[in-house]
Order: structure tokens, then sequence, then C-alpha cells
């Protein structure tokens, strides 16, 4: 069942972000049209009850939507336009992600964790294109929040 619509803040496509933790996938719909535009993963995918998802961009990607892995306890990302997998990121701290959102003056990533009551934040895709490693540190635990 459905859990959570995100509109990308800067996406022309002009899409909603529907994620189906049963199924395992996140589908893409045309808000104008209704119709689906994309679906990212499935029942034989590498997502397992993806529940939160944001929208963020990377030097490379201009569409990246980032997924919390509910089931496999890591964050996901991949590229809106091709249904790509680009990469993904857990720590020891991340247990159970269910809310991810960007912080829009440093663009890190902060991630809700549901079974340790916590908030952990990450680096995110470098924005600067004269980067040669996009991913380089993308998903690095900065900080946490709510830990005793």
């Amino acid at each position: 069942q459905p859990q959570k619509q995100a509109t990308p803040p800067f996406s022309t496509d002009d899409l909603l972000v529907i994620s189906d933790k049963e199924e395992g996938r996140i589908v893409l719909i045309e808000k104008t049209s209704g119709k689906v535009k994309k679906i990212i993963g499935g029942k034989e995918s590498q997502l397992k009850w993806p529940i939160g998802t944001t929208v963020t961009r990377s030097s490379t990607y201009p569409f990246v939507i980032l997924i919390c892995d509910y089931g496999n306890n890591r964050v996901q990302s991949f590229d809106i336009q091709t249904g790509k997998h680009l990469n993904y990121f857990t720590h020891n701290k991340i247990r159970a992600p269910t809310g991810i959102e960007i912080n829009p003056y440093n663009n890190h990533i902060l991630v809700a964790n549901s079974s340790t009551n916590i908030i952990t934040i990450h680096s995110n895709y470098p924005q600067n294109t004269n980067n040669n490693n996009p991913s380089s540190n993308f998903g690095t635990l900065l900080k946490v929040i709510g830990e005793n």
C-alpha cells in the first residue's frame, strides 16, 4: 500500500513520487495526466520495503531519488530519468529508516530511523561538476541526533 507522496521541489517533469512498500517499488506518476512515468524496483528488486523518499541532484545526474530501504537498513539512490541504480549507503546507526529529507542550507541528508528513534545526518552527492568522483563522499555519516 502506498506510504508517502513527495513532490520533487525542482522537477520540471511535474511528478508525484509514491512509495509502494508491499511491491518493493517506487512509482513515478505525472501529476497532470496521472500516467505512470517510471517504476523503480519491484518484487524481484534490491528494494525491501522502501518507505521514505526525497529528490536531490548530483553533478552527474540532474534528478536523483533517495529511498529509505527499510528492510535492508540503508538508503539507495536512483536516477529518476532512467531508473538506473546509482549508489547506496548504510551505517550501523541506520536501523529501519522511514523518513528522509535534504537540508536546503547545507545539502546534507537527514534520515529518520524508526527502531532507534534517532536522526542520522549524512553527506550528499557533490553539486560541483568539477568533481571527478561524484560518489566519493556520498552517505558519509556526519552526525547523530537523539542518541543517548
